[in-house]
């Protein structure tokens, strides 16, 4: 008996520290500190490469938002996927098969007239059912699909846009 109450200080005590990295942890802020404030909004390419249009995407107090109409709360963003068509150039500059559809991709990636960077998003509809989007920045727009990117991936671990600041 001894023992065990010995033992039950180091129990609980361990149990409030449990997986805790302590100094590795981000809070909140220090996630949204690492991207654009909300307003912020990208050009950029929406859909694969054949069915693509020209679109706005921009960070919204709640939700990502798609030529001002089309919003998906950040709740709902699961996860995402960025691919670097920078990367693609040593493998024969191909660029992400989402973007291009198979065969474009295996046949005529060389003909595509620019090489681009892809941000695939999925998240859940309103009805709950899992869906996939595809934003697409062109190769000049390297920082912005960066940026883009690095804030969907953030987003889809719990955090939020910050308010922006007055300079």
């Amino acid at each position: 008996m001894k023992r065990l109450l010995l033992l039950l200080p180091l129990l609980l005590g361990t149990q409030a520290i449990a997986g805790d990295l302590g100094p590795a942890d981000l809070s909140a802020e220090q996630m949204a500190s690492a991207f654009p404030p909300i307003g912020t909004k990208w050009d950029a390419w929406c859909g694969s490469y054949r069915k693509r249009i020209d679109c706005s995407v921009e960070l919204g107090e709640t939700s990502l938002i798609v030529d001002g109409t089309f919003e998906v709360p950040y709740s709902s963003i699961l996860r995402s996927e960025k691919w670097d068509a920078m990367m693609a150039i040593v493998r024969l500059a191909k660029p992400d098969p989402a973007w291009l559809a198979w065969d474009d991709f295996r046949g005529n990636a060389n003909k595509v007239p620019a090489l681009s960077n892809t941000v695939l998003i999925e998240y859940k509809t309103q009805e709950g059912s899992l869906q996939a989007a595809l934003i697409t920045f062109r190769e000049n727009r390297i920082r912005d699909w960066y940026g883009f990117a690095n804030a969907i991936r953030l987003i889809s671990y719990g955090a939020r846009p910050r308010q922006p600041t007055s300079d």
